[in-house]
């Protein structure tokens, strides 16, 4: 079996070892995202939580799999108590970076647009937050919000605004449509 298989084979016999040791339920939940057994990664992460309570990082996870899984109270109740243990865990440009391609995976352009805009408000010198921010709108042929968010990067500089101004011509030739 795989790396992960074995995780999650040889599980039931770790935990057996070390009932109370909440990283071993959090590497078995981890094997199990990977799977998409969200489930069951979901019950080891809420069990690591119950053995550690004060740590983050299972309601890192657990968050995670609420997004993939669509749920939007587990979502919500699990990022209020991230906030709680983290205050301000949410405003920080690593934790915003970190969940961007999730937010993508699961669908989530509420939260990704969220995420990008406090991005543009932490680093307003980083045009990559901007230009996939506009990438996000064109690819889903809201071209007007694709050129209003480009057009931030505007009067930087003479090379920037040739770069703006390609890529509004590509955002109406449909270039970014999915």
């Amino acid at each position: 079996p795989s790396r992960l298989g074995k995780v999650i084979e040889i599980g039931p016999k770790m935990i057996e070892l070390a009932p109370k040791r909440a990283n071993t339920y959090y590497q078995i939940g981890e094997a199990y995202v990977i799977k998409k057994d969200y489930q069951n990664a979901l019950k080891y992460f809420q069990k690591a939580v119950e053995l550690n309570p004060d740590v983050i990082d299972p309601y890192v996870n657990i968050y995670a799999v609420a997004l993939l899984m669509n749920d939007k109270k587990l979502e919500r109740s699990t990022r209020e108590k991230m906030e709680k243990l983290s205050p301000g865990f949410f405003e920080k440009e690593s934790t915003l970076l970190r969940y961007l391609p999730l937010y993508k995976r699961a669908d989530r352009g509420d939260l990704l647009v969220k995420s990008l805009e406090k991005l543009i408000i932490l680093e307003p010198e980083k045009v990559e937050y901007v230009s996939s921010l506009a990438i996000y709108y064109a690819e889903r042929g809201e071209n007007k919000k694709a050129e209003e968010t480009i057009r931030r990067l505007s009067g930087r500089n003479k090379e920037l605004d040739k770069k703006v101004d390609s890529f509004i011509k590509k955002i109406y030739q449909g270039e970014f449509l999915r």
